[in-house]
């Protein structure tokens, strides 16, 4: 399965570090998830992957967790899909230490994407998850995030609200 390139999908900039992700070849062709951070008045940049041989992690975003400026927790949207598994999305976070989390699946794909081919779209492999976002929502007193993320499906785009109660 095609998951594009390694370009830096979302970054975000808070109290001098740039936080980045990225999709990375985690090894045997399979994709993961990089997750780095560039400290501005060192210059010093640290990185972190996770990901599993077997099963592509890809089109990570990215967005802060922090109670405070200084701390430097993040959490990732990503897409995630396999030879047996359609195409899912979930999050995962990363603390301040760089230790990645467990897993979180927010949606399970429901069939293969098979929209656009066969036979009138004649690019292969198909597009099938490259718009993935996620972001902070500033006013919550308690870190919160809201993702928009790709999902296997046939049919039309719906929203799936999520959040508490």
């Amino acid at each position: 399965m095609s998951t594009g390139n390694a370009w830096v999908q979302n970054a975000f900039y808070l109290n001098g570090v740039i936080h980045y992700t990225q999709s990375a070849d985690i090894g045997q062709g399979w994709c993961g998830l990089n997750y780095g951070r560039i400290l501005l008045d060192s210059g010093y940049a640290v990185t972190t992957q996770h990901g599993e041989v077997g099963t592509d992690l890809c089109y990570p975003a990215l967005a802060s967790m922090a109670y405070t400026p200084n701390e430097r927790g993040v959490v990732l949207a990503y897409l995630r899909s396999d030879s047996s598994m359609t195409p899912e999305c979930g999050v995962i976070s990363v603390d301040r230490d760089m230790v990645w989390s467990s897993k979180q699946v927010v949606k399970t794909g429901d069939t293969s994407v098979n929209i656009l081919y066969p036979p009138a779209y004649p690019i292969m492999p198909e597009r099938w998850g490259d718009y993935t976002g996620i972001c902070r929502k500033y006013n919550a007193a308690v870190p919160e995030a809201w993702l928009a993320a790709a999902y296997g499906t046939n049919t039309l785009p719906v929203a799936h609200p999520g959040g508490p109660g």
